[in-house]
């Protein structure tokens, strides 16, 4: 996956227009030291841990105005 990506780009559209964008990480992993380093920095992530429900990640899904999926 490029969540290291996704986090670098994150951090630019941050850096660019400070508090416009808000990101939602839904799930946990080896990135979750950068994501909440991320967090701290920009004041505007929010993360939420591994969700197994279908049903419960399609909804949190559905309030996003924009769906990133960092995969190849």
């Amino acid at each position: 996956k490029n969540v290291g990506t996704l986090f670098e780009a994150f951090d630019l559209l941050h850096r660019r227009s400070p508090g416009e964008y808000q990101l939602l990480a839904v799930g946990d992993g080896t990135w979750r030291k950068s994501l909440l380093k991320l967090k701290e920095r920009t004041q505007s992530v929010s993360w939420l841990p591994f969700c197994q429900d279908p049903y419960h990640l399609a909804s949190i899904y559905r309030t996003a105005d924009l769906f990133v999926h960092p995969g190849t």
